[in-house]
């Protein structure tokens, strides 16, 4: 008994101890699995970014480019048709040819085709010619890539001859007749490859443009020499515009002075009479009574010029234009009183004066300055001694407008020149003061020193006073008054 309860107070429970044993250790193994998993899941799954900070917006990122799922390696035909191809069928016309290829080109970069498929999918394209064609040398050309066929392709329907054909019609490209800015830029964008030698960098590029533009915008634009070809097309739109809108200007004010006309005077011209209106009586042509002045007992229309002064001569009778009694050298030649009046031919005394070296009278009572006659610099002489408005022969050649007839011969003297006779008038000039537009009738002389001469004619309709003084004139229009400050230039000009 001693022993057995020795023994058994010494005994360890050892079938305890080895189940909690075993349970630990699928615990461990367990615990084990479950961090496995989450490390396999960290991995798998990106941390999400960070937060953007308060009050920024971060924009979405733009969407990958949409391609087209091919099947087993093939181009999907189904899917290029739906793409709306374009098709060719045959012509040797460069912008037709140009055309289907680059549009081609766009289908297969979207649909990620590779140069066998490329080629399969433009075959298929072909139509009419163009499909008889490439029936006829498929079978040596088997396996051709893109660029192998755009060669035989480009040497059948866009040969040598054609492409040196656009590069010569490139070098010749100019702007002409009605033609805008914008169509001259798009024919000078489709034939620059033809000829890339002569754009070759952005100067050169630009100074083409700029030689074929018109003479009325190149002018203004080639002095600039402006850098890149981008600034010389803003800038030639931007002088077209103003042309356009100048000439716009221009019909309105004479479409104004149209109406005028016709309500005060049935559309009778406000110009210089210089005939009878006796002939226009026969044949049937009704007029009105010429009216009976109650100042002269004479018969003719408008201001009876008994109680006219001359401010030559101090004279009643006639105006100082029309003075006999003037200095030599600034009257007209007399005309004899027997020329027949109302007559084509018939002559009209004028004069002009005109500038000569050492006259006293350069500095005294003239004033001359630079204004712009039709868009054109002129070098314009302002006289109240000239009769009529007169434009240098050599300018004239200049002016947009063609020469009408006078209606009657005009015989003009100058000092150091003979009478000179002009048939010959340029109508409705647009002279320009600033922001004042005015219409002036010129008539071709030759003479030297001025491109133009404003004259009596035209002081007289425009209301038009001359500070000799100050070397200036005071336009008074209807509706502002404007003071142009002249400039006398040496006789060499």
């Amino acid at each position: 008994m001693a022993n057995g309860d020795d023994s058994g107070s010494t005994t360890l429970p050892t079938e305890d101890n080895n189940g909690r044993l075993v349970r630990l250790e699928g615990m461990m193994t367990n615990l084990a699995g479950v961090i496995q998993n989450l490390q396999q899941q960290m991995l798998q799954t990106p941390p999400p970014p960070p937060p953007p900070p308060a009050g920024i917006e971060i924009p979405p990122p733009p969407p990958p480019p949409p391609v087209i799922p091919r099947q087993g390696g093939e181009p999907n035909v189904k899917e290029f048709l739906k793409l709306k191809p374009p098709t060719f069928s045959g012509g040797m016309d460069a912008r037709i040819v140009k055309s289907w290829i680059s549009a081609l080109e766009k289908i297969f970069k979207v649909m990620r085709c590779n140069d066998q498929q490329k080629v399969g999918l433009a075959t298929y394209q072909l139509q009419g010619e163009a499909e008889r064609w490439w029936e006829i040398i498929e079978p040596q050309n088997q396996g051709i890539n893109w660029r192998q066929f755009l060669e035989l392709f480009k040497g059948k329907y866009l040969p040598q001859s054609v492409q040196d054909a656009k590069s010569t019609e490139f070098q010749q490209l100019k702007q002409h007749g009605f033609m805008t800015i914008a169509a001259y830029e798009a024919e000078f964008t489709n034939l620059a490859e033809y000829a890339p030698h002569i754009v070759a960098d952005e100067n050169k590029k630009a100074r083409k443009f700029e030689d074929g533009l018109k003479y009325e915008i190149g002018k203004v634009v080639r002095p600039m020499r402006l850098p890149t070809y981008a600034d010389v097309v803003d800038r030639a739109l931007l002088v077209e515009q103003e042309i356009e809108e100048s000439r716009r200007f221009t019909e309105n004010r004479k479409r104004q002075n149209s109406g005028i006309g016709n309500k005060n005077g049935g559309g009778a011209s406000k110009r210089p009479y210089t005939g009878s209106t006796n002939n226009g009586r026969q044949g049937g042509d009704r007029r009105e009574r010429v009216p009976r002045c109650q100042t002269c007992g004479k018969e003719h229309f408008g201001t009876c010029r008994s109680t006219i002064t001359c401010y030559g001569c101090g004279r009643q009778g006639h105006y100082k234009s029309e003075c006999p009694n003037l200095p030599s050298g600034v009257n007209a030649v007399p005309i004899s009183k027997t020329t027949t009046v109302g007559k084509p031919n018939t002559r009209v005394q004028g004069k002009a004066f005109a500038l000569v070296p050492g006259d006293p009278r350069n500095n005294e009572n003239v004033v001359a300055g630079n204004m712009l006659l039709c868009s054109l610099l002129a070098y314009v002489l302002i006289d109240s001694g000239s009769s009529h408005s007169f434009v240098s022969s050599k300018f004239s050649m200049k002016l947009p407008t063609q020469p009408e007839p006078l209606g009657f011969e005009l015989l003009v003297s100058q000092p150091m020149s003979s009478s000179t006779i002009c048939t010959t008038v340029h109508r409705d000039c647009d002279l320009r003061f600033g922001d004042i537009c005015l219409f002036v009738n010129l008539i071709p002389l030759e003479m030297s020193h001025f491109d133009v001469i404003l004259g009596m004619d035209w002081l007289s309709a425009n209301h038009v006073s001359i500070d000799c003084a100050n070397k200036s004139v005071i336009i008074k229009s209807p509706d502002c008054e404007f003071c142009f400050k002249g400039i006398f230039q040496d006789m060499k000009h």
